[in-house]
């Protein structure tokens, strides 16, 4: 079988983009993880999606979303949803929901209840800082 090595672009995979022989890793080899262990990826992401994570780490803009999620939970009394939190703290809710569910498996927050928005009047979950 002949292989286009010039299709093949190792940066995508980091470090272990090498299979056991030592060689491009093949169709039925096992994907390859980044390096990067707090890319917050999934086994069926595409390289380019895993690539873009690993980017946002190094960037730091993880950490400064997961930060600015905790003090502004920390700060408060009350419990909110993911959209109240980002309208707050103007990030993208989309982004807030993904830090959130990051937080609570490092059990930093906790969901707290279901009550309705205030943004959209849909019941959803709360939110809170673990205490």
């Amino acid at each position: 079988m002949q292989r286009h090595e010039e299709s093949y672009v190792p940066e995508l995979f980091g470090s272990s983009a090498v299979n056991s022989r030592g060689d491009q890793p093949g169709l039925f080899d096992p994907p390859q993880r980044l390096a990067v262990d707090d890319a917050p990826t999934r086994r069926s992401d595409s390289p380019t999606s895993r690539l873009a994570a690993a980017k946002e780490v190094a960037s730091g803009r993880i950490s400064i979303r997961n930060q600015k999620i905790l003090t502004f939970l920390s700060g408060q009394r009350g419990d909110y949803t993911y959209r109240e939190i980002g309208r707050a703290i103007d990030e993208d809710c989309v982004e807030v929901m993904r830090r959130l569910n990051t937080l609570r498996k490092k059990n930093l927050v906790e969901k707290y209840g279901c009550r309705k928005c205030s943004t959209n009047g849909n019941e959803m979950t709360t939110w809170r800082a673990k205490r």
